[in-house]
């Protein structure tokens, strides 16, 4: 619950900050290896298999094509282009160009679509007041961080899903579950819908303040494993129709 905690005081202290006409940068690592976004970036012929991002705000959609692409659009305010970098198999993708400060982005809102034709080893975002949209095929590992946005997962097969939200509901839907080893879920303020195909073994670990509690599976302790730690969140599992 930790890093849920701190993503709140952090979007609160910037909140603040911002009303009282403090500037604050936003920096990355690395910051001179990124490129500036210029057009629709095609990485079909790199060997990708691992992707970060951190996204501020709009919406993230991450889907399965017949090319790997990473594409930006406007959706409010004065745009600002997203910095990319790939090498050695992971992609980077942030919102801006490190430096970039708070007032300067105010009022902007980006939609984010990454195709991919890979199945990928890690999927990883870190993402304030957007809503994200994932449909893959397989993906070893999906971590996420979010205050503040939606979440909609549609996976065939995933090995270990790690979300920590705050003010974001989440629906993981995984159609083959032969792999799946665990999914570890924090939250605040935040409901978790998950769908399993019928058939599915698990164990549940729910520690939860407030909160419903629907299973329409029988309890097992064999399978994989259901973490779930949550403060006033819902938590729903649900066999696929």
């Amino acid at each position: 619950m930790k890093k849920i905690y701190l993503c709140f005081v952090l979007l609160l202290m910037t909140s603040i900050l911002v009303g009282c006409g403090v500037k604050v940068r936003i920096k990355y690592d690395d910051a001179s290896l990124y490129s500036e976004y210029k057009e629709e970036v095609d990485l079909t012929n790199e060997e990708i298999s691992k992707v970060s991002i951190d996204w501020i705000s709009g919406s993230i959609e991450i889907k399965k094509g017949e090319k790997f692409t990473v594409y930006e659009e406007v959706i409010n305010g004065t745009y600002k282009p997203l910095y990319w970098y790939a090498n050695e198999g992971k992609l980077k993708v942030a919102y801006c160009k490190s430096g970039t400060t708070n007032k300067d982005i105010t009022g902007l809102s980006k939609k984010l679509v990454i195709v991919t034709n890979k199945d990928l080893e890690e999927l990883d975002i870190d993402n304030v007041s957007s809503s994200i949209s994932i449909d893959l095929n397989e993906v070893s590992e999906i971590d996420i961080d979010n205050v503040s946005g939606n979440i909609d997962i549609l996976v065939n097969k995933v090995k270990k899903v790690d979300v920590d939200t705050v003010s974001g509901n989440c629906s993981l839907k995984v159609m083959d579950n032969s792999l799946l080893k665990i999914i570890d879920f924090d939250s605040t303020s935040s409901n978790l819908t998950l769908l399993l195909p019928e058939g599915s073994a698990f164990e549940v670990d729910r520690n939860a303040i407030s909160g419903a509690y629907n299973n329409e599976f029988d309890n097992s302790s064999d399978g994989f494993k259901v973490d779930f730690d949550s403060v006033s969140g819902n938590l729903n599992i649900k066999k696929i129709e």
